[in-house]
């Protein structure tokens, strides 16, 4: 990754301005903090994912063959106890992770399927599976 350029999504970009010099710095770090965390974890981080406004986030594959998603937050972007839940989540209700790194505020996570409307499933059923991943999610402490 390191040398690239990378692809930050506009409202990335956008909040990352808002956010002023520390957003400044975080986006010309970007591509070396992704760099450490390929080199760290050892994984290849591809394409950037699209949808979100509080980091940048792209496809990854582990070195071991496994899909995976690296998100890397933005400072400040909100108080956040992303990480810490989902370490006690240990994947119950919520996305697995796969390796984190609080103080480069990164998380490799484990990459999902598409999303449940992509699914053409009844609204019914759509309901029915939300309601059950928030009954076990709702399991783990605060």
């Amino acid at each position: 990754m390191t040398g690239r350029e990378l692809d930050v999504p506009r409202e990335v970009r956008q909040k990352a301005e808002w956010l002023g010099a520390g957003g400044a710095r975080w986006l010309a770090r970007l591509p070396e903090v992704i760099g450490e965390l390929e080199s760290d974890w050892q994984v290849v981080v591809g394409a950037t994912l699209r949808g979100g406004s509080d980091s940048y986030v792209a496809e990854a594959m582990t070195n071991a063959g496994e899909p995976a998603v690296l998100k890397v937050r933005l400072p400040h972007a909100g108080e956040s106890h992303e990480i810490e839940t989902l370490v006690r989540a240990s994947g119950r209700g919520y996305v697995r992770l796969l390796r984190h790194d609080a103080d480069r505020r990164a998380m490799l996570q484990e990459r999902l399927g598409g999303s449940l409307d992509q699914l053409n499933l009844p609204v019914q059923s759509q309901i029915e599976y939300i309601c059950e991943t928030l009954l076990s999610a709702w399991t783990v402490s605060p």
